[in-house]
């Protein structure tokens, strides 16, 4: 299966495979551009892995690893993005724009899509309050700050 783009595609069955071989990767999602069809020829690849537990430093140099690994397959720069690790707004377009790509363990997945929803609902008050705090500086002050 490959998502099209205007002069350019992604393989979506070669990532599939590579995340699948992961024995550490639980899920793995293609998002962004690639994702949504909306990328131009110079995009990136936009990977988000959920991985097994192990301490940050092991997560981030698997990162690292997949990057280069990816980029390879894909023949273009790629960015992945741990899940275990990512802040709740990216958890959250992830999980609502990205693609399933595989998943080793569906109940470790849908368990953290379903934690992961709840925290994003939770801090739906706390981001309101700031982007509204934000607008009113904004309009008050303009965008350059008080003048």
């Amino acid at each position: 299966m490959m998502i099209e783009r205007r002069t350019r595609s992604v393989d979506v069955a070669a990532l599939t495979e590579y995340f699948a071989a992961q024995p550490d990767v639980i899920a793995a999602y293609l998002f962004g551009s690639r994702a949504t069809g909306q990328a131009r020829a110079e995009s990136d690849v936009d990977v988000a892995v959920l991985l097994s537990e192990e301490d940050n430093v092991t997560r981030f140099e698997r990162r690292l690893q997949m990057m280069a690994e990816v980029s390879e397959i894909c023949g273009r720069e790629a960015d992945v993005v741990v899940l275990n690790d990512a802040p709740p707004f990216l958890q959250n377009q992830v999980l609502k724009h990205g693609r399933l790509l595989c998943e080793r363990d569906r109940r470790a997945r849908v368990e953290f899509e379903v934690q992961a929803g709840q925290v994003y609902a939770d801090l739906k008050p706390m981001r309101k309050f700031f982007q509204q705090a934000l607008f009113r500086e904004i309009k008050e002050a303009g965008l350059g700050g008080r003048q």
